[in-house]
């Protein structure tokens, strides 16, 4: 099957009158946050002024959107697997009063996308990494224990993953999680920051790390987990690591320090940007898989042969009865 192609069309002027194309191949391991990020960099290659003073709307196959809604729909197929999918950026202009604050398709998510008025043209690469780092990957949530976390590094809200899994609604790039045998239970260390504000932040999961983003307050300020070890923080700036053995998040720096011993297979790297590197944990999930299988269907086969032998001595126990 041919690879499927994002076609970027970018404004280099103010009045969006000329145009910059580039193409964007959309691979088997190409996710919407990091479709956005290569979006939002190549707004930001293309525009001739110094600063925009608005927010970036688009237009996705002739549909308007926001753009990590249209990223994440051209990801899934939701708009149907061509061969080609079509994005036009458009940049609001300032003022008040039909300049397009706001559209009907914004939500939480909107915001990881959207230019900040007090920005520097676009939203940071790094902002909208340590946004990821702070989310179910699923559900778009902020993370809340219990935590799990996938061969991939990708980690999720346990009870959001279950009901999807009941209800067999999980998107097409989940589909590697048939089971929840298929995902591990992983312990994320809470912030000094996140312990002081936890009761305050109870019942208002999202509201308060949004808000905090988009008010002056940048979001790898707003740290809600670390290191347990060295205290860096959990906000996808430093290399972190699940051991596989017993679930604990550790900085790299920290498994140096104290697990040197530990062999690469012992622990899988959190939302690695490494292709080659997410190349090899796919190639070990779907090791760990078959060898899960292979174990089940072995427990099955005793089973069976240990219910065959009871039924073969339960005719002669009888026979022993009536003599």
């Amino acid at each position: 099957m041919p690879a499927r192609v994002l076609v970027v069309h970018a404004p280099t002027t103010r009045e969006s009158s000329v145009t910059r194309e580039t193409h964007i191949p959309i691979d088997a391991d190409c996710d919407a946050s990091h479709l956005a990020c290569q979006v939002v960099n190549i707004r930001a290659d293309a525009c001739e002024l110094d600063r925009v003073d608005g927010a970036m709307w688009v237009t996705i196959d002739g549909r308007p959107d926001s753009l990590l809604s249209a990223c994440r729909h051209v990801v899934d197929g939701e708009l149907g697997y061509r061969r080609e999918h079509v994005m036009r950026l458009n940049v609001r202009g300032c003022g008040g009063g039909g300049d397009g604050g706001t559209t009907g398709t914004e939500d939480r998510a909107v915001f990881l996308e959207m230019y900040k008025a007090q920005g520097a043209g676009s939203v940071d690469p790094t902002e909208l990494r340590a946004a990821r780092w702070s989310r179910c990957t699923l559900s778009e949530e902020e993370l809340t224990p219990p935590l799990v976390m996938d061969g991939l590094g990708q980690l999720f809200n346990k009870e959001a993953l279950i009901n999807a899994l009941l209800t067999q609604s999980l998107p097409r790039q989940l589909q590697h999680i048939a089971r929840i045998g298929d995902v591990f239970d992983v312990k994320l260390t809470p912030s000094d920051e996140s312990k002081m504000t936890s009761s305050s932040l109870k019942g208002k999961c999202g509201a308060a790390t949004s808000a905090a983003m988009f008010s002056g307050t940048s979001s790898l300020d707003k740290c809600l987990f670390m290191c347990p070890v060295t205290g860096l923080p959990f906000n996808g700036k430093f290399r972190f690591v699940a051991l596989l053995e017993t679930g604990e998040v550790l900085s790299a720096k920290a498994v140096r320090e104290i697990h040197s011993h530990l062999k690469s297979d012992a622990y899988i790297p959190i939302y690695s940007e490494d292709k080659e590197e997410r190349a090899s944990l796919r190639t070990s999930m779907e090791a760990r898989r078959l060898e899960r299988e292979q174990s089940r269907k072995l427990k099955k086969k005793r089973k069976r042969q240990e219910e065959k032998e009871e039924v073969k001595q339960a005719p002669s126990a009888t026979n022993d009865d009536n003599l």
